[in-house]
């Protein structure tokens, strides 16, 4: 839907465009969507949306501060997609993400994601696609969080929301334990 300022109303934009589960902008401007199978580039004017079939749900989209395209996924892992080709290369738990439904993704002041998924939480460094992860026992409110549930507060803390509460962090402040 799209706000009519005239009105003050909704407007249906596209009857083609349905069960949209989220939606990103990217820094050329481009719309994005996700909806139980593909990824979606919304053409405003057109209409002439482009769909990248992934087979899976695409529950988050975000362009990092490097260009990179990333895509959250119900089940197929954390995709790295071009958005020129349509290709992308995929990152699962055999890459040691901790599940691979990713519910929410934020990037902290280095450039790591942060994924939310039915498994805990999973710190993954672009750099080195290295993962990560924690869970119930490092202290989260449980190892299950809900789909769209997290948000970068102005304070710099991040919040994952899940099936018991929520977390809420910094993630400049979490360290890694030295044995």
């Amino acid at each position: 839907y799209v706000l009519n300022r005239n009105s003050y109303s909704f407007e249906l934009f596209d009857n083609h465009l349905i069960n949209i589960q989220c939606l990103a902008e990217d820094s050329h401007a481009d719309l994005w969507a996700g909806n139980y199978t593909s990824l979606i580039r919304i053409d405003r004017l057109g209409k002439n949306h482009r769909s990248f079939n992934l087979g899976y749900p695409v529950r988050c989209i975000h362009e990092d501060r490097s260009g990179n395209f990333w895509v959250g996924t119900e089940g197929g892992g954390l995709l790295l997609f071009n958005r020129a080709t349509g290709s992308y290369k995929r990152f699962s738990t055999s890459d040691g993400l901790s599940n691979n439904s990713i519910l929410r993704m934020l990037e902290d002041d280095k450039g790591n994601l942060w994924l939310s998924t039915y498994n805990g939480l999973c710190k993954f460094n672009i750099l080195s696609k290295t993962c990560r992860n924690f869970s119930q026992s490092d202290g989260l409110q449980s190892n299950q969080f809900s789909f769209n549930a997290a948000l970068a507060l102005k304070s710099g803390e991040f919040l994952f929301g899940g099936i018991r509460g929520f977390n809420i962090f910094y993630p400049d402040s979490v360290y890694d334990k030295k044995e």
